[in-house]
């Protein structure tokens, strides 16, 4: 008996620390997640103002406006990669981790799945929305409107250039507002469910 309660003992243990583990490396990567969101924002925003710089300069070279768009689509591909994957790493620390951290005993409140975190997050991502768009859908339009006379007064390569920078500014715009239905109903589904473990609690 003595023997078999210290094994139970010993694997809770271990369980409590591989999940403590497993929490440290999630928080890291949600870290660095949004430091490389972050820094991928930084880049495009100082290559677009290098772009406009040369562009609109004493030496103008208007043809290299052209660029923006295919960056926005980049910038913007690399920015909602990374938010999705930030946004799983929270998902799995509140409703994979927590759980069994708070079965073991070893739970404490936690920014992750806190009120405050989640009464914020329709907020957060209306304005994340907006910053998408002015930070990065709107350079790529202007570039397009500078040069619009590119679009049919052009030698072929540049009409090529202009027309598919239009394509992808309309893609670009399209992840962003796809991004924001999807995590607008991801925040929907989350308050649900807490609101179902909240009914059920008191009385369980």
């Amino acid at each position: 008996m003595g023997a078999s309660s210290a094994n139970r003992e010993l694997n809770a243990m271990s369980h409590e620390e591989t999940a403590r583990k497993s929490y440290e490396f999630a928080r890291q990567e949600y870290i660095q997640r949004i430091q490389l969101r972050e820094y991928i924002l930084l880049a495009f925003l100082g290559a677009v103002a290098t772009i406009f710089g040369i562009a609109l300069g004493t030496q103008a070279k208007p043809e290299i406006l052209l660029i923006v768009p295919y960056l926005a689509l980049g910038a913007t591909v690399l920015t909602i990669h990374h938010h999705g994957a930030i946004r799983a790493i929270a998902q799995f620390l509140d409703y994979e981790l927590g759980p069994f951290l708070s079965s073991i005993g070893a739970d404490a409140p936690q920014w992750d799945n806190s009120k405050a975190i989640k009464e914020f997050l329709p907020k957060a991502n209306r304005l994340r929305t907006l910053g998408y768009f002015l930070l990065i859908i709107v350079p790529a339009l202007a570039s397009l409107l500078i040069m619009w006379s590119y679009r049919l007064h052009a030698v072929l390569w540049l009409k090529l250039l202009w027309w598919f920078g239009v394509l992808t500014s309309l893609l670009s715009t399209a992840l962003v507002i796809v991004n924001h239905v999807g995590l607008k109903r991801l925040n929907q589904v989350s308050f649900s469910v807490d609101s179902k473990d909240a009914q059920v609690s008191p009385g369980a």
